[in-house]
Order: structure tokens, then sequence, then C-alpha cells
């Protein structure tokens, strides 16, 4: 152990444990949250190109389904579905466009997810039905 006898070699283990202290520092706290807020500001660049496509699919459905996805597709850079519910009770659903996976994937229309998806846009749907008929009701009292 002579060699930790200098100064030299002192300040630089010195050196290197602060230099792996500082590294650690970065790995634990500071990588998660960036990551974190990647990953969130993807989502809300997703979410908010699906708003976009699902109002326009509302008012005006266009010609070529599918053309109308791999837009949406490659503008959002990920894969867009148009569902089609073929029954609700039990419910089923069937894809009616599928654009941007880069090939066929096929079984999205057992997907979970859009199984979720459903059930919670037809509640928060009815929700905003209801909301908006006792909106307007107390609008009408007012006069």
């Amino acid at each position: 152990m002579s060699w930790l006898r200098t100064v030299g070699a002192r300040l630089s283990l010195a050196l290197l444990l602060v230099v792996a202290g500082v590294l650690a520092f970065v790995y634990l706290v500071v990588v998660p949250s960036l990551q974190n807020r990647l990953v969130d500001s993807r989502k809300a660049q997703v979410a908010q190109v699906a708003s976009r496509a699902a109002e326009r699919w509302k008012f005006k459905r266009p010609a070529e389904p599918d053309q109308f996805a791999l837009g949406y597709a490659s503008a959002s850079n990920t894969r867009v579905t148009i569902f089609e519910v073929s029954s609700r009770t039990p419910l089923s659903l069937s894809d009616y466009a599928d654009q941007g996976a880069g090939g066929e994937l096929g079984g999205i229309a057992n997907d979970p997810v859009a199984r979720r998806r459903h059930r919670a846009s037809s509640y928060s749907s009815r929700t905003r039905s209801k909301t908006r008929l006792e909106a307007s009701r107390s609008s009408s009292t007012d006069y």
C-alpha cells in the first residue's frame, strides 16, 4: 500500500470516488425523471393527434379509411387502428382500418386496452351528454 502514501495517489482516489458518486446520483435521480418527462411528452403528443383524428372522423368519415389512418400514423409515428363496434353485449370490436404497424400484426380486435378504452369512452360520453343536458337546463332557467 505504498502507492497510497503519495498526495497525488490520494487525490486521484478522492477524485475517482467523487466522479463515481456523481455518476450514481445522475443515474439514480436524473435519468428516471428525464425518462418520465419524455414518456409523458410523447403520450401527450399522441393523445393530441388521436383527438384530432377522432374529431375529424366524427364530422366527416373519409372514403378511404386506410389512407386516413396512414396519414395520422405517419404524422405521429405510431400505429393507428380505427375500431368498429360489432356487438355491444358481449363487446366485440373489429378493426376498420389499421395502419402504421409496419405490416400485418392481427389480433388487435381482442386487445384489452382497446376494450377498456371503449368502456371508458362509452361511460364518459354518457356522462358528458348528461352534463350538457344539465348545463342547458340550468342556463335556460337563468333567463
